[in-house]
C-alpha cells in the first residue's frame, strides 16, 4: 500500500508570527517658536534637508532691535555713571549708598541688554538637529505665539519599526534578538533587524506590548524611509529538541492517542503516544516515539496495524 510518511527528527518547535508595523525615525522633533511675533520669512519647506543650526524662519525683529539699542544706551550711561561714582567713592566723596545704587543700576542695565539680546536671537528659528523637514505650519506674515509649533523635523540616524505583541509573545523576546524584515516598497529584499527594546508594560488601555526593532544600515542604504510599511517574521517560544509528527498522523483509541510506525518489515505498528502542544500543523510528542522513527503521515484511522506499506512520498514539518 503506497503511503506518505514522516521521519521523526528534533525540531525547535518555535511559533511563527507575522506582524506589520510602520517605519519610524528614532527622533521626530517638533520645532516650536521661542518667542512670539510676525513671521517675516520662511527659508525651508517640506522635504528640505537641513543641518544643525540652519536657518528655518525669521520673525520681524525691528521692535526688539529698537528695544535692544535703548537698553544698550542705558547700559552705557549706567556704566559711565558708575565709573565716575566709583572714583569719587574711592576718594570718600560720595556715600556707600550712592555707590551701591550706581552698581545696581549697571547690573540692571546689563540684565536688560541680555534679555533683549535673547529675544532678538529667539526671533531666528534654526534647526536643532540634522535631518529632513516633514511638516511646516507657518507662512510669511502670520502672527505666532511663544511655543507655537512651526516645523516638524525627522532627525538623521537610525530608523526603527514599532510592533505590537500580546503578552504571550512579548515575554519570549529579548533586546538583541534578530528579526527578519521585509518592506512593501522593496518586496524582493529581506533584511535582518534587531530588537532594541521590549516595553516593560502594556500600552495603556490595552493588552499589547510595544517592541522596537532597529532597521539595519543595509536597509537604509537600499532606500528604506520613515513611513514605509514593514512586515516582520518572528519566531518565539522555541523548544529545541522537540519530537513532533504531523497533526493528521495522530489517531485516538480507547487507550488514548496513537500513531502508526513503519517497522523494518515495512509494516504498520501501533505506538501509543503522549501528545503535547500543536503548532503550525505539527503536534509535539512527549513520549512513545524516538528520533528516526518513520511515521505514517496521514490519518491512521484509515489504515490497520500489520498492513504492508511502501513509502512513496515523504512529508516535512
Amino acid at each position: 500500500m503506497p503511503i506518505a510518511a514522516y521521519v521523526v527528527e528534533p525540531l525547535d518547535f518555535a511559533r511563527s508570527l507575522r506582524l506589520t508595523g510602520e517605519v519610524e525615525p528614532r527622533a521626530r522633533i517638533q520645532v516650536a517658536a521661542r518667542t512670539g511675533g510676525a513671521v517675516q520669512a520662511v527659508r525651508v519647506d517640506i522635504g528640505d534637508r537641513v543641518e544643525v543650526g540652519d536657518l528655518l524662519a525669521e520673525l520681524d525683529r525691528e521692535e526688539v532691535k529698537a528695544e535692544l539699542e535703548r537698553a544698550q544706551a542705558d547700559q552705557s550711561l549706567s556704566q559711565a555713571t558708575y565709573e565716575r561714582l566709583a572714583d569719587l567713592y574711592r576718594r570718600q566723596l560720595v556715600s556707600t549708598a550712592e555707590y551701591d545704587e550706581a552698581l545696581a543700576s549697571v547690573r540692571v542695565a546689563g540684565s536688560l541688554v541680555r534679555l533683549w539680546e535673547t529675544r532678538r536671537d529667539h526671533g531666528v528659528i534654526v534647526a536643532p538637529a540634522a535631518g529632513t523637514i516633514t511638516a511646516r505650519y507657518i507662512e510669511p506674515g502670520e502672527a505666532i505665539q511663544t511655543h507655537d509649533r512651526v516645523f516638524e523635523l525627522i532627525a538623521d540616524g537610525e530608523l526603527r519599526v514599532r510592533l505590537q505583541l500580546t503578552e504571550l509573545d512579548a515575554v519570549h523576546l529579548q533586546p538583541g534578538e534578530a528579526i527578519t524584515l521585509r518592506f512593501d516598497a522593496l518586496a524582493d529584499h529581506s533584511f535582518t533587524g534587531t530588537v532594541e527594546r521590549v516595553a516593560p508594560a502594556a500600552v495603556a488601555g490595552s493588552r499589547w506590548f510595544r517592541v522596537d526593532v532597529l532597521i539595519p544600515e543595509d536597509a537604509m542604504a537600499a532606500g528604506v524611509r520613515a513611513g514605509f510599511t514593514a512586515r516582520a517574521a518572528i519566531r518565539v517560544d522555541a523548544r529545541p529538541g522537540t519530537l513532533a509528527v504531523p497533526g493528521a498522523a495522530i489517531g485516538r483509541s480507547s487507550d488514548g492517542h496513537f500513531v502508526l510506525v513503519v517497522d523494518d518489515a515495512d509494516q504498520l505498528v501501533v505506538r501509543n503516544v503522549q501528545t503535547g502542544i500543536t503548532r503550525n500543523g505539527a503536534t509535539a510528542i512527549l513520549d512513545g516515539i524516538e528520533e528516526g522513527d518513520v511515521v505514517l503521515a496521514t490519518n491512521p484511522q484509515e489504515m490497520r496495524p500489520g498492513q504492508a506499506v511502501r513509502v512513496v512520498r515523504w512529508r516535512s514539518l
